[in-house]
């Protein structure tokens, strides 16, 4: 790995962590980044899922007392995110080089259209939690998530927003909560499968994982300059950005 590949992929890291801590989307950075130093598109996406992991888990000791609390009612919806985040991790391993690369620029728009419109999705699932009474959907939705969550992962937390106000309601931390143990879960059990049969590079996971937990951290402390829509504005630029890009390649 030469000097400017580094420092490439520690900026891509650090601006993923900081992005994730104020606004979300950083995985499309890592990702990206990991596929542009010539990392095949499964091994890029495996190597960024465990450099996320540890500011994921971050994230979700926030939100410890929340999760005490809880844990028991989240127990089946938790479940279902690890079972679907394995079935995920399957699925990418098993699809090969070839399929991923397919799919890569549809991913990616996905995940850039699901943050454009987070607000207007998460404003949706609470709508739909006030109306519909089918008490099955919440588990159905909550394993395609996870399935997609252990298969690429940008844009899940969006998902949730939508998707767990059917079973928690409209409080915010409460939600939160809930998506923060739930996108640790599934993550966690398609990183333990990445780590028993799937291929990492990992000097690159050590590079972007310190430089993600480095970039959080400072963003929470400089964070409260930067108007929130500039970062994204930003993130949505560069996810159609990379979607056009992947098409064009």
């Amino acid at each position: 790995m030469s000097s400017l590949e580094i420092l490439f992929l520690a900026t891509a890291g650090f601006a993923a962590g900081a992005i994730n801590a104020l606004a979300g989307g950083g995985t499309l950075f890592t990702f990206s980044a990991l596929m542009f130093t010539g990392l095949p598109p499964v091994t890029a996406n495996t190597t960024s899922a465990v450099a996320v992991l540890p500011g994921q888990i971050a994230a979700g000791l926030a939100y410890l007392k929340d999760i005490r609390h809880y844990w028991r009612e989240w127990i089946p919806l938790t479940l279902l995110s690890g079972i679907g985040g394995l079935v995920g991790g399957l699925l990418l391993l098993n699809g090969g080089n070839d399929t991923f690369r397919f799919l890569v620029p549809y991913l990616v728009l996905l995940a850039t259209i699901l943050f454009l419109f987070s607000n207007k999705i998460a404003a949706l699932g609470e709508a739909l939690a006030r109306r519909t009474q089918n008490k099955t959907l919440p588990y159905g939705v909550q394993g395609l998530v996870g399935i997609y969550g252990g298969y690429f992962g940008a844009g899940m937390g969006i998902m949730m927003l939508a998707s767990l106000p059917l079973t928690e309601g409209g409080e915010y931390h409460r939600v939160n909560a809930a998506k923060s143990l739930m996108a640790t879960v599934m993550q966690g059990v398609a990183v333990i499968l990445f780590l028993l049969i799937g291929d990492i590079d990992w000097p690159a996971a050590g590079i972007v994982a310190a430089a993600s937990i480095t970039g959080g951290y400072l963003s929470i402390r400089i964070g409260r300059h930067l108007p929130s829509h500039w970062l994204r504005r930003f993130v949505i630029t560069v996810g159609f950005s990379l979607s056009a890009w992947y098409f064009v390649t």
